[in-house]
């Protein structure tokens, strides 16, 4: 994959919430908002090609700092490449690339 690109259903909530309607399913993320995200993390190295980028949505909840400290003991380099306050939400965007 050349560019994965990843807004994931990222708001903290019970994970009972979660595929509960169709609706909830789009913003419903669990424990640490990360329930969906965390099944998709492990596999992103092996799906990235060399050149390959990931992008990743993420709220504070999140962990995004965790999420780039995962991702570089499997190889991968994180920034976040843009941050925004939106209402009660700060966003980041993460950007991922293979370590030279």
């Amino acid at each position: 994959v050349d560019v994965l690109v990843f807004n994931p259903p990222y708001v903290v909530t019970p994970n009972e919430e979660i595929d509960v309607t169709e609706e909830a399913s789009a913003w419903a993320g669990g424990a640490c908002g990360r329930q969906v995200l965390d099944v998709l993390l492990p596999q992103v190295p092996e799906l990235l090609s060399p050149n390959g980028r990931f992008y990743l949505i993420t709220i504070e909840e999140n962990k995004p700092n965790e999420i780039i400290e995962f991702l570089e003991l499997r190889g991968l380099r994180g920034t976040r490449v843009m941050e925004r306050q939106a209402g009660r939400e700060h966003l980041s965007v993460l950007r991922f690339t293979r370590s030279e």
